[in-house]
């Protein structure tokens, strides 16, 4: 498998870094380590990379940088067994899928492949109704010149919506598809609906409820 510097491994802590990086089969390819938070950064939202494997302390440490590299490419967070509220903390801020530390180099590349084999497998990343896009990588919503960005449950929600634009969706149906919170409750999909109605409405959309149906996106 050869990628070139398309996989960007965040790892602040110097001892587990240098211990992956002296693996043989991991060393020889084209990796971009990073220690430093910015510039760990800078490397996502360049487009440097592909995928990255964020790794957080045990406590927590480090989640910050899902909110800033998140949207821009699809990430693994990497965290101790017993890190487990870090994990899942990581999964429903968007991270793709999780390692737990110290991983051998053999699961970090199988579960590297995996992400970039559902990436591409999505679908089309840039969806319009009128002049509103939403642009599902990087999880906004604008006119091509100025954006606002979505949660991971608000893109996804918004996608649904958009797709069936004018025709309502059943609160089951928006369970089905918001697959950052699985155990999303009745109340939780109306906070998110909410939220989307404030974001909708700056771009003179409006997300209308039909009792006993469910919610559609319309013109304003």
């Amino acid at each position: 498998m050869s990628m070139g510097n398309r996989i960007l491994i965040y790892e602040p802590d110097e001892v587990s870094r240098r211990a992956l990086r002296a693996d043989a089969d991991i060393a020889a390819r084209d990796f971009v380590w990073c220690a430093d938070a910015a510039e760990a950064a800078a490397h996502a939202l360049d487009g440097r990379v592909d995928v990255a494997v964020v790794c957080l302390a045990a406590n927590g440490a480090g989640l910050d940088m899902l909110e800033r590299i998140g949207r821009q490419v699809p990430v693994l967070v990497a965290a101790p067994a017993e890190a487990l509220e870090a994990r899942v903390a990581g999964l429903k801020l968007g991270a793709r899928d999780y390692l737990i530390k110290p991983f051998g180099t053999d699961e970090l590349l199988a579960r590297v492949m995996t992400v970039l084999h559902r990436r591409g497998a999505e679908p089309r990343p840039l969806r319009q109704l009128g002049e509103l896009r939403l642009d599902l990588r990087a999880s906004r919503i604008g006119d091509g010149a100025r954006w606002t960005s979505l949660t991971p449950a608000e893109c996804q929600a918004f996608s649904l919506l958009l797709e069936q634009a004018c025709r309502p969706v059943s609160k089951d149906r928006l369970k089905s598809v918001l697959t950052c919170d699985r155990n999303m409750s009745d109340n939780a999909i109306e906070v998110v609906i909410h939220r989307l109605r404030a974001k909708a409405r700056a771009w003179n959309m409006k997300i209308r409820t039909y009792r006993g149906a469910g919610y559609a996106l319309e013109p304003a």
